[in-house]
């Protein structure tokens, strides 16, 4: 067993730890522990059975429920990225017969993730002053008008704002 390689953890304000898993879906706070332990799973220090939950200080429902939600895995790194390569074409093929408007807006590179498994690592490779670029307010303002603008559009064309929350009746016939 060992760390998922598709694991996103951030240390909270209170000192727990969030963890998102990146196939499965997971989303946990858990306490800086857990995090040690997966980090001591990812170095290979990680010994299914009493040992390793002691070391760590934790039981064995938890070693389970990390395994349960694919923090922990018997699967390996070429396995997870088959998964996810299915999961995109899943995704891609769903988005060709459904197709929208969409688009995803990034405002800076400078991630302070750093994931492992992230397809933006190859950005690192043209420099801190690149990564730490941002956009402007006006470009900002820009992006906001052009969505503004299609989404008007779009809504005149089913003759409706898609955005608008639904119509309101009128008020209510008093009793």
């Amino acid at each position: 067993m060992r760390s998922s390689s598709y694991i996103i953890q951030s240390r909270l304000e209170d000192g727990k730890w969030i963890l998102v898993h990146g196939y499965s879906g997971a989303v946990d706070v858990v306490e800086p522990g857990v995090v040690e332990f997966l980090a001591a799973a990812s170095r290979g220090d990680f010994v299914p059975g009493a040992s390793s939950g002691e070391r760590f200080r934790l039981c064995a429902a938890d070693v389970e429920t990390l395994t349960s939600r694919c923090y922990i895995t018997n699967r390996s790194e070429e396995e997870e990225r088959e998964i996810t390569s299915r999961l995109a074409a899943a995704l891609h093929r769903q988005n060709q017969r459904h197709p929208g408007i969409g688009g995803v807006i990034v405002p800076t590179y400078d991630c302070n993730l750093r994931c492992r498994y992230c397809y933006e690592r190859r950005l690192q490779e043209h420099g801190r002053a690149w990564l730490g670029a941002t956009m402007t307010c006006e470009k900002v303002d820009a992006v906001y008008a052009f969505l503004e603008s299609r989404l008007r559009w779009a809504g005149n064309q089913r003759r409706r704002e898609p955005c608008l929350p639904p119509r309101n009746p009128g008020p209510s016939p008093s009793i």
